[in-house]
């Protein structure tokens, strides 16, 4: 992750998308960067009606807790969506 690593390319879109959140982010653009990042992931797999959830966790799942934590936003998600 680039917080622990902190190796972002120079020239890169994420270091492009926190220098247009400097304005309003007060030293955190970072930050809403990456919550831009993570919103738009998820309103992406949640616009795809065919997810395998399973299938995804077995290829990037950490752990059994994890999963149960996941799946319960997923299924919140999906819940919100339909209604």
């Amino acid at each position: 992750m680039w917080q622990r690593g902190g190796q972002l390319p120079a020239d890169g879109k994420f270091r492009e998308l926190a220098s247009l959140c400097e304005e309003g982010a007060a030293g955190d653009e970072y930050q809403v960067a990456e919550q831009i990042v993570v919103r738009c992931a998820l309103d992406r797999v949640m616009a795809c009606s065919s997810v395998d959830f399973d299938a995804l966790w077995s290829q990037h799942g950490i752990d059994g807790e994890s999963y149960d934590v996941a799946r319960q936003w997923l299924d919140i998600g999906l819940t919100a969506q339909v209604g």
